[in-house]
Formats: structure tokens, sequence, C-alpha cells
């Protein structure tokens, strides 16, 4: 029996529209829960990922019982409850929300923001700022505005960067296609709704000065380094140091479209700096077959580029064929992600052999170049280094066998336009619901040859 036409609105206030007619989600709780389980669409969301995502650390001692009462009464406004007809089915000790291709904005956001990126890299312009623009025109204000929850906020946050990353690849196309007097309305735009953000200033300094406004572009560059020395006390970056001096010197290559600003790492063309880029793996050779729904999966989840890096779980029992299944996503995208790929085997599965986090960050550093003596001892120092280098990184960072969701948090890369990829026999429900991650589920084996993985 086929499903009622249902259309659910998530770049904004949360909406849901049954056959045309608006449904009333409820109250703030109740809409965390229906977001949660949105957002997790045709996957098994446990009671226990519910009460975490709606008050995290604070939840009450009725908080399962509310959770049963608000999936009950979603359930209804849904329509049929109905066993295989229900939009929203008990199954496994936890609630599933079914929805089909074409119903979740996000996915939608997802699919076109996709599309966007590979007509960019196919130099098709024209294309790729059609398909932006469309993905723009999703939001209509605030993602999830009023949904409170850890889940939510995380969420939220990962929408805002992405929205902000979509906006600066399509002033990059404006300025690439020769759209001068487009790109400078749209980046005074950008830069005033996010007066902190170095990308979008260089672009605007870049877009004021090929418009034949000097004084102004020179202006907007004092005004940005001046917010990251006095506000953020970081220095700017080499990057925009050296457009000013360009722009000092008149520069005629600022006035060439293609010999600008690269769309695909930020970096100038000329000069280009060669170091040694990471390429870590697994051990063994082996191949997969079978898992082209799930790959498939993974490659919606995927941000053309994101404020804060993509986190992906890939869980499930020992031998199912998740590192397999990394990998072979890994290798699918890598050309996206050109500063290189970081691998961790954190020995999860064994607690006597368990990775510190300490020890984690410590192997990572030394993977991204620092020298062992420079290498801090303090977990709060690590952190910050870490993060410090893979700021504005493009890299693929896969974490083998994590035991459980602390021996990982302090592992993710914070301000990074990264992708983050952890295999867990755990379900990592904590990491989940606290920072927006997507997680896939393998529940059967899958045959391999040269397997890396137990």
């Amino acid at each position: 029996m086929a499903q009622d036409n249902l259309q659910v609105q998530l770049l904004g206030p949360v909406s849901a529209q049954l056959r045309g007619t608006e449904v009333e989600l409820g109250g703030p709780l109740q809409r965390a829960v229906f977001v949660l389980l949105a957002t997790q669409a045709n996957r098994v969301v446990g009671r226990s990922e519910l009460i975490d995502a709606i008050w995290g650390e604070r939840a009450p001692a009725s908080a399962e019982g509310n959770v049963h009462t608000y999936v009950s009464s979603l359930r209804g406004r849904l329509g049929d409850e109905r066993g295989d007809v229900a939009r929203i089915r008990r199954r496994h000790g936890g609630y599933e929300l079914r929805l089909d291709h074409g119903e979740l904005d996000v996915d939608d956001l997802m699919a076109t923001s996709e599309r966007a990126l590979h007509l960019r890299l196919e130099g098709n312009d024209p294309a790729a700022l059609t398909a932006l623009d469309h993905a723009l025109s999703l939001w209509r204000g605030q993602a999830l505005l009023g949904v409170p929850g850890p889940f939510a906020e995380a969420e939220r946050t990962r929408l805002a960067a992405l929205r902000l990353e979509l906006s600066e690849a399509r002033a990059k196309l404006l300025l690439r296609s020769g759209q001068t007097a487009e790109a400078v309305v749209s980046l005074a735009q950008l830069v005033r709704s996010a007066p902190q953000h170095e990308m979008l200033a260089t672009l605007n300094v870049l877009a004021l000065y090929r418009a034949g406004r000097q004084a102004d572009a020179v202006q907007e560059f004092h005004r940005i380094r001046g917010v990251l020395i006095k506000e953020l006390n970081l220095p700017a970056s080499s990057t925009l140091l050296e457009l000013y001096e360009r722009i000092l010197h008149s520069d005629p290559v600022l006035l060439d479209p293609q010999l600008a600003l690269l769309a695909d790492g930020d970096r100038w063309r000329e000069g280009r700096q060669h170091r040694d880029v990471p390429a870590q793996r697994p051990g063994g050779n082996g191949r997969f077959d079978g898992r082209a729904d799930e790959l498939d999966q993974l490659l919606q989840w995927v941000a053309p580029a994101a404020g804060a890096a993509t986190v992906i779980v890939i869980d499930g029992n020992a031998g199912v064929g998740k590192t397999m299944l990394a990998q072979g996503f890994l290798d699918r995208i890598a050309s996206r992600y050109p500063d290189g790929q970081l691998y961790l085997d954190l020995h999860g599965d064994d607690r006597s052999a368990a990775m510190s986090t300490q020890q984690a960050l410590s192997r990572l550093l030394r993977s991204l170049g620092g020298d062992r003596p420079a290498v801090p001892a303090e977990l709060p120092e690590l952190c910050a280094r870490y993060r410090t280098m893979m700021s504005g990184q493009r890299m693929l960072l896969l974490l083998d066998n994590a035991a459980n969701s602390e021996q990982v948090r302090d592992l993710l890369p914070g301000a990074s336009k990264s992708l983050v990829v952890i295999t867990s026999r755990s379900r990592l429900a904590g990491l989940i619901t606290r920072t927006g991650a997507r997680r896939l589920t393998l529940q059967t084996a899958i045959a391999a040859r040269g397997s890396g993985e137990g």
C-alpha cells in the first residue's frame, strides 16, 4: 500500500504537510523528537538516543515516558497507525520514520549541492550556479528554528555552516564567470551576516577591486585584518595578505577570473608551495561487492563543503565490512579533499589495547607534520594544536574501531572542511546526538577478499 505524500521542511521553522494539509507537530520537545526521526529517516532511532538528543545530560526521570507520549502523538498526527502503513513504526527498541525520496527538504539540499559540486568539477559553471541557486532557495530562515536539545543545536550549526559555504561557492563562481557586479552585491550581504568569515572577506576584497573600487577593497582588507587580530587573536592568512600586496601593485592577474583564487582550495595558482600530502589507508587490498545502496547513502551525506567537519559513523558487528565500506567510500571522494587522508586504528575492540585520546592525537599531529619534540603532552594542548593544524584543511580522516564516543570526541577537527568517518561496533549514540553525525548501521556481512577488518 502506497504512503500518502508527506513533505517535511527543516530548513527554517520545522513543518510538515500531509496530502497538502499542515500537520500540527506539537510543542518544542515533540518537535525535537520529530526532527531527529526525520534526519535519521528510514533508520531505527533508539529511545536512549531520543532522550539524549532532547535533554542531553539533564534528562528528567520521566524522559522515557515522555518520549513514548511524543511519538504516539506524532504517529496519530501523521496518519494511519496500522502496521506497515504507519509513517512511524516501533522497531527493535526504537522508532523509525519512513520518508520517500523527495519528501525531506534537507535531502533535496544535499542532492542539489552534490550536483553543483560535480558540475563545478566538470567546468560547467552556468549549470553549477543554477544548482547552487536552487539549493540556497530551500532555506526559509534559520534551520530548525526554535527546536531545543543538543542534537537540534548541532544540526542547526552544521546546516548554517553549509549554507555559508554554498554561498561562498556561489560567490567564487560569479567571480570566475566574470559576473563582478552581482558578486559585489552578494558578498556585501554575506559579509554583513558573517563579519568574521575571512574567506568571504577575501572574496569581497577581490570583487571590489575588480569592480574598480580599489579604495573600498583596501578598506575591507583592513577591516577583516583588524577583526582577526583584535577579536579572534589570529593572523591574516597568506591568501589574504598576498591579495593585498597584489592590489597595492595593481597586479593584472587579479583581473583574470581564471588566474585568481582556486575554487577547490583557496590557494593562489602562482607560487603554490609543495608539501607532502598524507595518503594513509588500512592494511590489505580488499574489495567489496553488494553495498551499492549503503555507498549511495554515504555519498548523499557528503556536503560539498562545510564550515565544520562532516562526521559519519558506520557501525555494525565484527566482520560485517565496516572498514572496507569506509575505505571504498573515501576512495570515491578522495579527489574532493586535496589535503590528504589520515587513518588511525583505535583498537576499540580490545579494551587492553585501546588507544587513548592523547596517543591518538599525538599520532595525528605527527602525521600532519608535527615533530615529536614539538608535540605537547597535555590533552588540552594536544586538542588546541590539532584543531589549529586542521583548520581550513580539506582532509579525509578514517577513525577505525572506535570503542566509544569519549575516545573520538576530541579527535573531531572542529572548524575544518574535512570529512571524518568513524567505524565502531558500538552505536556511538552520544556522539550522534551531540555532534549531528550521520550513522549507517551495517546489518549483514558481504562477500570480501583481503579485508583489513575484524
